[in-house]
């Protein structure tokens, strides 16, 4: 499978479908999962977008400009910083250290399986 497919799209349309068919107080819900409110963890639901959409936005920028790691690092956190500090006074939303943390981790496993994923093809075209 395609690297930007694999480590940015099917992130980004994991944590659309979480959206869709998780969150019913969403404005994406589409009312298609009658069961919305019984799913085990609420925290799983609510802050595993916030992890793919990190995972995802380092993935391609790594794959974009992968000389210019520390910048992207830098990109992606202040970018995560601003959307939980704007949902506290912008939108109708909450602040949460979880999803700080989980745009960290988002960061972390992309730069990790990035590099993995270089390793693969070098030794492929060895």
């Amino acid at each position: 499978m395609n690297y930007y497919v694999k480590h940015v799209a099917l992130p980004l349309f994991i944590g659309l479908l979480y959206y869709a068919l998780l969150r019913p107080s969403s404005k994406f819900y589409l009312n298609l999962s009658p069961n919305a409110y019984a799913f085990p963890n609420d925290s799983l639901i609510y802050n595993a977008p916030d992890f793919l959409w990190a995972y995802a936005f380092t993935a391609a920028l790594l794959y974009l400009w992968p000389f210019n790691k520390n910048a992207i690092i830098f990109l992606v956190m202040i970018a995560g910083l601003l959307h939980e500090l704007s949902s506290v006074s912008l939108m109708d939303g909450t602040f949460s250290l979880l999803d700080i943390f989980l745009y960290g981790m988002g960061i972390i496993v992309a730069i990790s399986l990035t590099r993995k994923h270089k390793s693969n093809n070098e030794k492929t075209n060895e």
